[in-house]
């Protein structure tokens, strides 16, 4: 798990702005009052940031198919991802 994004998604819990969260490894799932959000780490320029992008439950679950074709050894997905 990230320490960054975990100390990143505490603040903004003790902060009041996100309902739920979970975090696992660089990114995280949240659900903000108006949002679900996808946030996670990524390296630009030498440096680690947060990032996030607005989701739809449409979007996680194309992540989620996605996430078990890639780990079910199709050989073709396992081509496309190193």
């Amino acid at each position: 798990m990230s320490k960054m994004l975990q100390e990143y998604v505490e603040t903004l819990k003790s902060q009041g702005k996100i309902i739920k969260a979970i975090v696992i490894g660089r990114f995280a799932l949240v659900r903000t009052k108006n949002n679900l959000k996808l946030v996670y780490e990524v390296n630009r320029n030498n440096q680690t940031i947060i990032d996030e992008v607005n989701v739809t439950k449409e979007d996680i679950a194309s992540i989620y198919l996605i996430t078990v074709e890639y780990l079910n050894n199709n050989q073709e997905t396992n081509q496309l991802i190193p």
